[in-house]
């Protein structure tokens, strides 16, 4: 083992006992609290860092930074004015900046020559976790409490970019028709709405005045006016461009878990936990009618299919229900899976329906027969998320940690996309089919080149 190896594990032995060691040097009187006379211990443990040379290593405790000579392990500096319940550090690859985060939204930049600090960066987050300088030390990155990445310049303070927002578990997405911009809602801080460039990966507008969790939203036909519902039994009816709210719908009694708009956009269609299906008047915001169909159990999922004239209801009774959108008769029940109906999804041209279950497979149908055309029962897990790409010749879903994608003519796996870490709740096809979006519990958006699959399957 490298000596340089074996002295680290050395300070972090006794960092951690939080003892002083007996070398020479009389660091225990280094700095005293007024009317202290003596500091036994170094204090507890955080965080490290190597100098760029790796000649010195400076480890962050609750005393302050103390700064080693990295060969000889003698005590060379101590910074205690930054005992600042510091949680990560970070040099500059000059070496003679510290990044230091604390318990708080602060970053402070020190002068390790000077020592002092010569820049504070506030920050939105409650508290920083994690810093980073880049290779040339020309940004540096901070990880906060609220699952967001803060880029900055360290030598202007400015916040040049921020990464992922708030993102927590992706458990609506949606994007706008150009393709330009997703729309998505977490869980954690579940009543915001994030509004996404997807070519820059900015967040270009947060939605807050949801009071409670926000469980599904869905763009209109024009892209300009985003639909959101949740669990206030609400639904609102936001200005993409100004996220200004247009209007509040109310009606039903609990709380709104599905969204689909017409065609035309004129019309949209909200399923709830109050066991009902409703289609409302958007541009006045009056109900239409309600679903005449005496349901007994929780509407899992809805899909309005893209001609306006069907809509799908997937169920916890394991079937799926046909409505005609013009009279509200019921045209056809579907049966077939043995467990609860999670997805449910049109392709492009109304004629078939796509059907993902609890009991871990896919289910394609004929709108007009009712007659089950293919079933996919290879999925490890529950499908809980599924899309037609836009040519009707694949369907992506999500089941697990796991993306798969499928030829619906054959039923033949062409991709598994594998990047989550944990349950990928929603899937989008970008308009043109070059892209998918996929939203998961690890909280974050992936963004997927499906041309570059496509290429490698066509070798």
């Amino acid at each position: 083992m490298k000596p340089l190896n074996l002295f680290l594990i050395l300070v972090i032995f006794i960092l951690l006992l939080s003892f002083s060691s007996s070398s020479a040097q009389d660091y225990t009187r280094w700095k005293l609290p007024q009317g202290a006379i003596a500091r036994y211990g170094k204090g507890r443990m955080f965080d490290f860092a190597y100098f760029p040379d790796s000649t010195r290593l400076a480890v962050a405790s609750t005393i302050g930074i103390w700064i080693y000579d990295a060969r000889t392990g003698e005590v060379l500096d101590l910074f205690v004015e930054a005992a600042l319940s510091v949680t990560s550090i970070a040099l500059a690859p000059d070496g003679q900046t510290l990044a230091i985060a604390s318990g708080d939204s602060d970053i402070y930049l020190w002068d390790i020559r000077a020592h002092k600090p010569e820049k504070i960066l506030t920050g939105p987050e409650r508290y920083v976790y994690n810093l980073a300088f880049s290779p040339t030390g020309e940004t540096l990155a901070s990880a906060g409490e609220n699952n967001t990445i803060h880029v900055w310049n360290p030598d202007t303070g400015q916040l040049l970019r921020t990464l992922t927002g708030h993102m927590s578990s992706a458990r609506s997405l949606t994007y706008s028709p150009d393709g330009s911009m997703l729309a998505s809602v977490g869980s954690q801080q579940n009543n915001k709405i994030c509004l996404w460039d997807v070519h820059t990966g900015k967040l270009l507008k947060t939605i807050t005045q949801h009071p409670k969790r926000v469980d599904k939203v869905v763009y209109s036909a024009d892209g300009q006016t985003l639909a959101s519902g949740g669990r206030d039994a609400k639904i609102r009816l936001w200005d993409v461009r100004t996220g200004e709210l247009l209007k509040t719908i109310t009606g039903h009694a609990a709380s709104v878990e599905s969204l689909a708009y017409s065609a035309d956009g004129a019309t949209l269609v909200s399923g709830s936990s109050d066991k009902t299906i409703r289609f409302w008047d958007v541009r006045i915001g009056q109900l239409l009618k309600i679903n005449p169909e005496n349901i007994t159990r929780t509407n899992s999922s809805i899909s309005l299919s893209p001609d306006g004239n069907t809509l799908a209801i997937g169920t916890d009774e394991n079937v799926i229900r046909l409505q005609d959108t013009r009279t509200g008769k019921l045209k056809a029940t579907l049966k077939g899976h043995t467990r609860r109906v999670t997805s449910v999804a049109f392709s492009p041209n109304s004629y078939v329906l796509a059907s993902g279950s609890e009991d871990r497979t896919i289910r394609l149908w004929h709108v007009t027969t009712g007659e089950l055309l293919l079933t996919l029962s290879d999925q490890p897990n529950s499908i809980v998320s599924i899309a037609f790409s836009p040519d009707r010749k694949t369907i992506a879903n999500g089941s697990g940690e796991e993306i798969y994608i499928s030829d619906i003519t054959t039923g033949n796996s062409i991709a598994t996309l594998i990047g989550h870490t944990d349950w990928v709740r929603s899937v989008a096809f970008s308009p043109d089919g070059k892209t998918l979006a996929s939203g998961s519990d690890d909280c974050t958006v992936i963004l997927w080149d499906l041309t570059q699959i496509r290429r490698k399957n066509k070798r």
